[in-house]
């Protein structure tokens, strides 16, 4: 019984010390993608129609609009190289409902603020 608690804690060990590895090892490129996502996924719930100052969408990237099977419409924005993100706009309540995006992870990306001191 006691062995079977050491090797259960020593599992646990293993995975948390390799868990917090993981940061050691991220590339530049890998957190500047997350920011991208972050930011992103920060955007639903606000509303499209918001000023662009406060939604951070930028009309000059605008590149088209479609109306979806359920409803919603998605607009398309150019970002970087072969990034283009789309946004799910619900139109009744004009909130952003979801996102995707199209092209690489290395332009899918947006670089983080620096930490203020």
């Amino acid at each position: 019984m006691q062995n079977n608690k050491r090797r259960i804690f020593a599992a646990c060990f293993l995975v948390a010390s390799l868990a917090s590895c993981k940061s050691v090892f991220h590339t530049e490129g890998d957190i500047r993608h997350e920011y991208f996502e972050y930011v992103m996924t920060s955007k639903i719930g606000m509303k499209y129609d918001d000023p662009p100052s406060y939604t951070g969408i930028d009309p000059e990237q605008f590149v088209g609009s479609n109306a979806l099977l359920n409803g919603h419409m998605e607009n398309g924005y150019r970002l970087n190289k072969s990034c283009t993100y789309y946004l799910e706009i619900d139109p009744n309540t004009s909130k952003i409902v979801g996102w995707r995006y199209k092209g690489s992870e290395k332009d899918c990306a947006i670089t983080p603020p620096k930490p203020q001191k």
